[in-house]
């Protein structure tokens, strides 16, 4: 199977290069999403990857709290940026790291996470990067059938 923490890793890499390449002047720029400027979509990933950091290294929400709420670019947010992106990498990276539970701050990220996957799900299989659909009962949650379309048990 593909090495999805290398995979996403290189993700986190690739973003990098574009978080460095914004210009001084350019943080106050519009994005594609109307709420976001440049600085506050950065901060968005930096906050998101922090969250995965904490969560996938066993924390919970509650654990978290509001601690991750606000700006975490501070003056350099390439630099912010870069920090999250390696505390990201490096709990996905540690062994059985993909294997472990995680908590999520609400259910429709698994449906978010469903709808993107879904239509491409036979070309990451012919990757090698899920194994085949594994069978669930009917009364499954959300999160267990999507687990199992990826290939895996829990």
């Amino acid at each position: 199977m593909t090495d999805l923490a290398e995979l996403h890793a290189r993700a986190l890499d690739a973003t990098g290069h574009i978080v460095d390449g914004v210009a001084a002047d350019r943080w106050h720029a519009a994005t594609p999403c109307a709420d976001w400027d440049a600085r506050g979509l950065v901060n968005h990933l930096v906050a998101g990857n922090l969250w995965a950091a904490e969560l996938a290294a066993g924390g919970t929400i509650d654990g978290v709290g509001s601690r991750l709420d606000g700006d975490l670019l501070g003056d350099d947010p390439a630099a912010a940026y870069a920090a999250s992106a390696s505390a990201a990498a490096a709990v996905f990276r540690r062994p059985g790291a993909l294997d472990a539970p995680c908590a999520v701050s609400y259910p429709e990220l698994i449906e978010a996470c469903q709808q993107i996957i879904e239509p491409q799900i036979d070309a990451f299989r012919s990757a090698g990067a899920f194994a085949p659909q594994v069978a669930v009962p009917a009364e499954a949650s959300a999160q267990t059938r999507f687990l199992a379309m990826l290939g895996r048990t829990g």
